[in-house]
């Protein structure tokens, strides 16, 4: 990883947990990947959180598709109606 790049996770991980402070919850969670597989190339960001309670978990997914150049963004409102 480059130097630049690993300061700027730096930055962005005392945000995340500035939000995760400010939203009062256990966990607090962004990651990015590469999914490919036979039919689905995708690259995907998923954001996941935990509140206090043991199954209070939601998550939200953007997934970048390789071959369409496409972007499915994370939606707020599938993210609260999350179960």
């Amino acid at each position: 990883m480059l130097e630049q790049d690993f300061n700027k996770l730096k930055e962005i991980s005392k945000e995340l947990n500035e939000i995760r402070l400010r939203n009062n919850l256990i966990e607090l969670q962004l990651k990015a990947e590469d999914n490919s597989f036979i039919s689905w190339r995708y690259n995907q960001v998923m954001l996941l959180t935990r509140g206090k309670k043991k199954y209070d978990c939601k998550i939200n997914h953007m997934r970048h598709n390789k071959d369409t150049n496409e972007f499915e963004d994370m939606d707020y409102n599938k993210y609260l109606n999350y179960k």
